[in-house]
């Protein structure tokens, strides 16, 4: 039967990783410039880059869709959305006939209303992403010069932080005009969730021209390497390796793993014989019982008002844990954007409930963007034996997020379960933003450890068990 397992799970991950389902791309263009001497010759840039960019997409296994703001006769910007039988010629015809169009002098043109970025990313955000296919990124090219539409900034900055918190887009800006003004700069940065290194502009690449650039940063996306990654990362073995055999000498025999301890169910225990007449117990707690428990709390700004019930379901946990040197050992550590993790106390610090909560009651939120892989990472430091992890306990990481990432948790995941971390993924209830139960799945260690609402009775007695 063992060895049925393993054909099958090697049948199943050589065909998963052969699988190529690769990027989605949006091309978002501004049709729109301002500076009547070099309206054509812009246009002409843009579509140029453009086009070359599309010719190097294998439509089929890419995917792309289109959308066109500025002047335009109605509020309709999309072009064209993901289509199953959609081809490369297909695509780039649309393509080059809306720049056309452009670049026709019409004067009637001047009359049309003027549609801004943020009218391009409201259709982004309803019609094309709800799309998306499940484990593809998502990779948006805008082609703009970052000039904003009257009054609309404020209306430009809700929606790129909607935007930023979709975890599978990875945007770009791509402006070939050699000058970039401070407050184009700013409307640039937005939407590209503050990356300046996502801009591709001749002002900021120096010798590299802005096709090279552009094809460069997308080589990942358009060879399928970022998807080929998260899927094979995401796949898990059916049983950890089995432990190397250890000698032992003849008057101890040491702690044996239990068969299904890769499971990491807090319900099993492991016993230890020794020649001892009696069982050693703990301080305080069962033998046995030992759990190492790392509470990692999504304080960032978009987050912010998840606060205050993300602490009441840890508090409720903490009050069902029997908390001692040889029992329950817990931590607490609060993140937000890269290398913003923060660890608030060690795991030997509190073996009193009602102190614990009050330092995590007390603990500000850091505002700021989101990454839970790097901090899921950081926090593992946790388990150190320097701040009180214990080699024989059990050890957990809870984390409590809305799940939405600007980096893709997947590796960590994966990092941790190879370390024998099980991960526990929390989150609660919102019905203008509901949590992303994809990147829930990418966190969480199995299914069965996600833990939403309704879920919450079990999950404040997930770790009372081993009491019994």
């Amino acid at each position: 039967m063992a060895f049925l397992k393993t054909v099958l799970f090697g049948i199943f991950a050589v065909g998963f990783i052969c699988v190529k389902a690769c990027s989605d791309f949006v091309f978002i263009v501004d049709g729109e410039v301002n500076e009547n001497n070099f309206v054509g010759r812009t246009l002409q840039r843009r579509k140029e880059i453009a086009l070359k960019t599309a010719q190097q997409l294998d439509l089929g296994f890419h995917r792309a869709a289109l959308i066109f703001y500025g002047r335009r006769p109605s509020d309709n910007l999309l072009i064209t959305s993901f289509e199953e039988d959609q081809t490369k010629d297909l695509f780039t015809s649309k393509l080059r006939a809306q720049f056309d169009n452009l670049l026709l002098k019409n004067a009637s043109k001047s009359l049309e209303p003027s549609y801004g970025a943020s009218d391009a990313i409201d259709t982004l955000l309803k019609q094309i992403l709800p799309h998306k296919r499940m484990g593809a990124p998502v990779v948006i090219l805008f082609f703009t010069d970052g000039k904003a539409r009257e009054n609309e900034f404020a209306k430009l900055e809700t929606l790129t932080a909607k935007l930023a918190k979709k975890h599978y887009v990875h945007s770009f800006v791509v402006n070939p005009e050699s000058l970039i003004t401070d407050e184009r700069l700013r409307t640039l940065l937005l939407l590209t969730n503050n990356e300046k290194n996502s801009i591709i502009s001749a002002q900021l690449r120096g010798q590299q021209t802005p096709e090279q650039h552009l094809l460069s940063v997308l080589r990942p996306f358009i060879s399928c390497e970022q998807t080929s990654k998260l899927k094979t990362l995401r796949r898990k073995p059916i049983a950890l390796a089995p432990a190397a055999s250890v000698s032992t000498s003849s008057t101890t025999t040491l702690p044996k793993i239990p068969p299904r301890a890769s499971r990491f169910n807090p319900r099993t225990t492991a016993t230890t014989k020794t020649t001892s007449s009696k069982p050693t117990f703990s301080r305080s707690g069962s033998p046995g019982c030992m759990m190492d428990i790392v509470f990692l709390m999504d304080f960032s700004g978009g987050a912010r008002d998840k606060r205050e019930k993300y602490i009441n379901i840890a508090s409720e946990m903490i009050r069902n844990m029997q908390l001692g040197e040889n029992a329950t050992q817990i931590a607490f550590v609060r993140y937000s954007g890269l290398r913003r993790t923060d660890s608030v106390f060690h795991l030997k610090k509190h073996y009193n409930a009602s102190e614990a909560i009050a330092e995590i009651d007390k603990t500000p939120t850091l505002g700021g963007l989101t990454r839970t892989g790097a901090a899921m990472l950081d926090a593992s430091k946790e388990f150190d034996r320097r701040f009180g992890g214990r080699t024989t306990a059990q050890k957990f990481m809870v984390v409590f997020t809305d799940a939405y990432s600007q980096d893709d948790p997947v590796d960590a995941s994966a990092k941790l379960y190879q370390e024998r971390v099980k991960v526990l993924a929390v989150a609660v209830d919102d019905a203008s933003q509901p949590p992303d139960h994809e990147q829930l799945k990418a966190i969480a260690t199995d299914q069965k450890s996600i833990f939403l609402e309704k879920d919450f009775p079990k999950l404040f007695t997930y770790f009372t068990q081993c009491r019994q």
